[in-house]
C-alpha cells in the first residue's frame, strides 16, 4: 500500500526517522538486508531451531526523541515491509499503565494492548500478535503514563506470527536450588572459571528444558556490538534477562544468541549454556563459531579499555580452551565474514580487534581460576592496572601511582583501619581483597561477602572511623560494620534495580549513608533504611559516572559527577553549576575519590585496566 493513501503523522518521520535492521539488545548487531534468522538450518545453527524467517526494526534509540514523539500523541510507523504479522517490542522506561497499539489492515483497527511477556523494573519485552497481515502501526501511552518516563524503544517486525508454547517467564530460574537437578547442573553449570565469567545462574537465566543448538567445535571467533541501547542501564545482569527473553518470545529462538556478553563495567557474562553448541549471531556461520557481544553502540561509541581488556580475557579463554589461534583469520568481527552486509561491531569496535588480539596474546589469564598470582591472596596476575592518585583539585601528573589487583577486578577504595587515610581495594566476584597502603603487592584483608553481580559499597555505617563493605543486589542494601564475611548486620530496600548506588555523609554526622542516582538525579538519606529521600536533586547527566567526596574539608559529602575525562564537582546537595571543574584522567578509566593523605579533603583518583 503507498503511503498516500493513509493517515499520516509526519512528525514521525521528521523526529525518528527509520533504522532498519538493528533491534539493540534485542538482536544485536545489525543483520543487514539478509532474511532469516540466525537460528536453523538456513543459518547453519542446526538443532531444530527455526525461529523467525525475516525481520525489519525500528528504533528509538534517542531518549529525547522518543519522549517528544510520544508527548505528541499517537506516532505513526510504517515498516519497510510488505505487511508483518507480529511485532516484537522491547521498552526501557516506566509505564504506569498501558503501552496501546492500532494497525492498519484494511483500515484502522480498535486500539489493544502489547502483551508484555516480560517485565523486570523499567525493562519490558513485548509482543503484538495479529492473525492478519497489517502495513502499519499507531503507539501510544495511555494517560497514567508520562512520557518523561520512556527511555528507548525497538520494534521489530516479522511477517509471521510466532506464538511460544511456553513464554521465558514460566520457565524456571536457573539458581542454587536447581544445582541438585542433574539435568539443570549438566546444561547450566558455569562454562569457564567464575573469577572470569558470571555464570547463567548467578545473572538469573531461565532454564530453556533442553540444550540448544548442535553440537560443533569452536574454531572461529565473531566479535559484535549490542548497537542500542548502547548502556547496559548499570545493571547487566537485567539486560541479559531481557535479552534472554525477547531472543525466546519474539525471535522463537531456544535461548540468549551469543556465547557471552561483556557489559560496559568490563564483566564477562556467560550468555549460552554451552559454547559446545552453535549460538545465534552469525548468519550462514554459527557453526564451529563463538559469539563475543560488548554491550554499546560502537559505530558512534568508542570501546572503553576495561570492556576491551575484558574481551581479550575472555578471547583468551575460548583460545586457551579450543585452541583458536589468535590471528585475524579466525577472529573477526560478524561484518567481516563472508556473506554478511552488517556495519556490526561498529567501526570504533572493528578497528580495536587488533588490540583485543594483542592483548589477549601478550598476557597471561588476568581472571583466570583466581588462584594463581602473587602473595596468598592471589590478587594479582596477568596485566595488573595502574591506580593514579591525586592530592588536589585539579589535572596534572598524579602524586601516587602504582598497580595493584587485575584488571577485571571491580575498584574501591576506604579507610579500612581507621588512620585517616583511604587506600585502594577490589571485588572479584564474591572475595574481597583490601590495602592498608598505597602500593601493589598481597591484600592485607581477604574476605568473602556477597555474590556474583552484586554493586559493592563501602562507608562508615557506624561512625567509629572505619569503612567496612556493602552490597547492592536489586535495590537491597547489606551492609557489614566489620571487615568479614557472614551475614550483613543491617538490610533494607532502598532504590530499585538499575539505579546507581553512591554512599555519603550527607550531613556531617559522621555516618555514611546511602543514595542513588537515577538518570542524572540523586536521591539521599541521612539513616540506614528505606523510606523517601531526605534531599533529592538533579545534577549532570545519565551517562555520567558519579563520584561522591568531601571537596572542601567541611565535613560533608556531596556529588560530583565525571563526563568521559572531566570531573564537574558541587560543594553542596543541590544541582546547578559545578563549583569546581577539571580535567584528569582520559574517557575509559574508573573515577574514585578518596582522602589520600589524610588532610580532611576527598580528591580525585583513576583505575586504569590497562
Amino acid at each position: 500500500m503507498k503511503r498516500s493513501t493513509m493517515e499520516r503523522n509526519w512528525r514521525w518521520w521528521a523526529l525518528v526517522g527509520l533504522a532498519v535492521g538493528a533491534i539493540g539488545l534485542g538482536s544485536g548487531c545489525e543483520p543487514g538486508d539478509l532474511d532469516g534468522s540466525p537460528e536453523g538450518e538456513a543459518y547453519g545453527a542446526g538443532g531444530g531451531e527455526s525461529g523467525q524467517e525475516a525481520w525489519t526494526t525500528v528504533s528509538l534509540a534517542e531518549r529525547g526523541e522518543l519522549q517528544e514523539s510520544f508527548a505528541s500523541g499517537e506516532v505513526l510507523i510504517e515498516p519497510d515491509v510488505e505487511s508483518f504479522m507480529h511485532v516484537g517490542v522491547l521498552l526501557d522506561g516506566e509505564l504506569s499503565g498501558d503501552l496501546e497499539y492500532r494497525v492498519y489492515q484494511d483500515g484502522w483497527s480498535d486500539f489493544g494492548e502489547v502483551e508484555w511477556t516480560w517485565v523486570e523494573d523499567r525493562y519490558h519485552v513485548g509482543r503484538i500478535l495479529l492473525d492478519e497481515p497489517a502495513v502499519a502501526l499507531e503507539l501510544r501511552v495511555d494517560g497514567a503514563t508520562s512520557a518523561e518516563a520512556l527511555e528507548y524503544l525497538a520494534l521489530e517486525f516479522y511477517e509471521e506470527a510466532y506464538r511460544a508454547e511456553v513464554l521465558t517467564r514460566d520457565l524456571p530460574v536457573v539458581g542454587i536450588e536447581e544445582d541438585e537437578e542433574a539435568d539443570v547442573a549438566t546444561v547450566q553449570q558455569a562454562v569457564a572459571p567464575s573469577s572470569l565469567v558470571i555464570s547463567r545462574a548467578a545473572w538469573g537465566a531461565r532454564y530453556p528444558n533442553r540444550v540448544c543448538g548442535s553440537t560443533h567445535s569452536p574454531r572461529e571467533i565473531s566479535i559484535h556490538h549490542t548497537y542500542s541501547p548502547a548502556t547496559d542501564g548499570a545493571n547487566p545482569a537485567a539486560r541479559m534477562r531481557s535479552m534472554q527473553a525477547f531472543h525466546m518470545d519474539n525471535r522463537g529462538w531456544c535461548d540468549i544468541g551469543y556465547h557471552f556478553v561483556v557489559s560496559q563495567s568490563g564483566r564477562v557474562y556467560q550468555g549460552r549454556s554451552t559454547v559446545r553448541r552453535t549460538g545465534a549471531h552469525v548468519i550462514g556461520r554459527n557453526t564451529n563459531n563463538v559469539g563475543v557481544a560488548l554491550i554499546g553502540n560502537f559505530q558512534s561509541q568508542t570501546p572503553s579499555n576495561t570492556q576491551l581488556n575484558a574481551t581479550a580475557d575472555i578471547v583468551r579463554w575460548i583460545s586457551q580452551t579450543f585452541s583458536v589461534p589468535l590471528n585475524r583469520n579466525r577472529v573477526k568481527g560478524h561484518g567481516e565474514w563472508p556473506g554478511q552486509t552488517t556495519s556490526c561491531p561498529g567501526t570504533n569496535l572493528r578497528q580495536r580487534i587488533p588490540t583485543i588480539l594483542e592483548r589477549a596474546s601478550s598476557g597471561s589469564s588476568s581472571s583466570g581460576s583466581g588462584s594463581s598470582g602473587s602473595g596468598s591472596s592471589g590478587v594479582s596476575g596477568g596485566t595488573a592496572p595502574s591506580w593514579h592518585l591525586k592530592n588536589s583539585l585539579g589535572g596534572g601528573a598524579a602524586d601516587l601511582s602504582f598497580t595493584y589487583a587485575s584488571r577485571t577486578d571491580l575498584p574501591l577504595v576506604g579507610d579500612w583501619n581507621g588512620d585517616g587515610k583511604m587506600t585502594p581495594g577490589v571485588v572479584r566476584g564474591s572475595t574481597w581483597y583490601l590495602r592498608n597502603a598505597h602500593a601493589g603487592g598481597s591484600a592485607d584483608v581477604t574476605f568473602q561477602f556477597g555474590r556474583e553481580g552484586d554493586i559493592p559499597v563501602v562507608g562508615d555505617w557506624n561512625g567509629d572511623g572505619r569503612m567496612t563493605p556493602g552490597i547492592v543486589r536489586d535495590g537491597t542494601w547489606h551492609l557489614k560494620n566489620s571487615l568479614g564475611g557472614g551475614s550483613a548486620d543491617v538490610s533494607f530496600q532502598y532504590g530499585r534495580a538499575g539505579d546507581i548506588p553512591v554512599v555519603g555523609d550527607w550531613n556531617g554526622d559522621g555516618r555514611m549513608t546511602p543514595g542513588i542516582v537515577r538518570d542524572g538525579t540523586w536521591h539521599l538519606k541521612n539513616s540506614l533504611g528505606g523510606g523517601a529521600a531526605d534531599v533529592s536533586f538533579r545534577y549532570g547527566r545519565s551517562d555520567d559516572a558519579p563520584v561522591v567526596g568531601d571537596w572542601n574539608g567541611n565535613g560533608r559529602m556531596t556529588p560530583g559527577v565525571v563526563r568521559g575525562s572531566t570531573w564537574h564537582l558541587r560543594n553542596g546537595l543541590s544541582g546547578g553549576a559545578a563549583d569546581v571543574s577539571f580535567q584528569y584522567g582520559t574517557s575509559g578509566d574508573h573515577p574514585l575519590a578518596g582522602d589520600w593523605n589524610g588532610n580532611g579533603r576527598m580528591t580525585p583518583g583513576i583505575f586504569r585496566s590497562q
